[in-house]
């Protein structure tokens, strides 16, 4: 006999903490379903092939919270970004044991290290970006943008930083915490990434349904694009290889370019699976990709060969999208 009930979607996590020492070298950040609050942490062991999913509640025996948007590594800690709950939850790189969190954010995107106390957040509705003094635990006078802000990097003193709704890449002065410049560039740029060369390539989206996504190079030192790639498509998830020599996107699957060209090859097509994350493994050079599936149920991370051959799959938490590597 065969019955169907509802799935409740609410928080999923262990009711009996187990406090273990598990070596990871990858983690996977998945959304979970918006308002549930099961947004959780998926940890992958490359050399092991060993994987643990809702580890942070695992460790914590408390949820994570509404939408996990991204995670940076900074000075031994994890900063992990939690979109709807407004925090970045703060935890220990080896065992993903809680340490504090930055409270009193509205939509909070990506986080930064700017120096050895400062820290920028980016934001999707508070027209700002916001400053965290890291050795005081406080938020400082937060430096005032328009619109949305993504993506961002450090170069010197300068911060460049993605504006999405704005259609510009703006220059940040870290010294000042001042916006002194911007740039203009295709519709919707999430993600910016520095090569080998010390260049900037910006991954602007394009408009919805208008397949006008592109990929944009801008030298830093003179703030001018100096190569602009129409992708004749949509596009996510820009990032780069460990040498920083080629970039890899997505957009109907996974697409790679040399940055020394500007010829792109779809290396791995995304069929029937809704490819939602992407990174690729600094040693290894694996391509590992996240599939959502439908956004309800629980995902999968996908590793691949550098060429495109699949490796092995594996089942992470709820719409999994955010991959580091440590």
């Amino acid at each position: 006999m065969i019955s169907c009930k509802k799935k409740e979607i609410g928080p999923q996590f262990l009711n009996n903490p187990i406090q273990e020492n598990f070596y990871f070298d990858v983690l996977v950040g998945c959304e979970g379903n918006f308002g549930t609050a099961n947004g959780s942490i998926t940890a992958f062991s490359s050399s092991s092939d060993s994987l643990r999913n809702y580890y942070f509640q695992q460790q914590n025996n408390f949820p994570l919270g509404d939408v996990v948007q991204s995670i940076s590594l900074i000075d031994g800690e994890l900063f992990i970004v939690v979109n709807n709950s407004g925090k970045v939850q703060v935890v220990d790189s080896l065992d993903l044991s809680s340490k504090y969190e930055i409270s009193g954010l509205t939509s909070p995107r990506e986080i930064i290290k700017i120096s050895d106390s400062i820290l920028y957040i980016s934001d999707l509705y508070s027209n700002a970006i916001a400053v965290y003094d890291k050795e005081n635990k406080m938020l400082l006078p937060a430096i005032a943008v328009s619109g949305w802000t993504e993506s961002m990097i450090k170069i010197n003193e300068s911060v460049y930083v993605c504006s999405p709704t704005q259609n510009l890449v703006y220059k940040i002065n870290s010294n000042s915490h001042q916006l002194v410049d911007s740039i203009s560039v295709g519709p919707y740029p999430y993600d910016l990434v520095l090569d080998k060369n010390n260049m900037i390539w910006v991954l602007c989206s394009g408009e919805y349904n208008m397949n006008n996504g592109t990929l944009e190079k801008i030298n830093p030192s003179s703030f001018n694009k100096e190569t602009v790639v129409d992708l004749n498509a949509s596009a996510s998830n820009l990032c780069l290889d460990g040498a920083a020599a080629n970039i890899y996107w997505i957009s109907n699957g996974v697409n790679k370019m040399n940055v020394d060209q500007s010829v792109s090859n779809l290396i791995i097509p995304s069929n029937s699976s809704l490819f939602y994350g992407l990174g690729v493994h600094p040693v290894t050079n694996d391509i590992y990709v996240a599939d959502a599936i439908d956004y309800v149920q629980s995902g999968k991370l996908m590793i691949y060969s550098n060429d495109g051959s699949i490796i092995k799959t594996k089942t992470t938490g709820i719409n999994p999208q955010a991959i580091l590597f440590k």
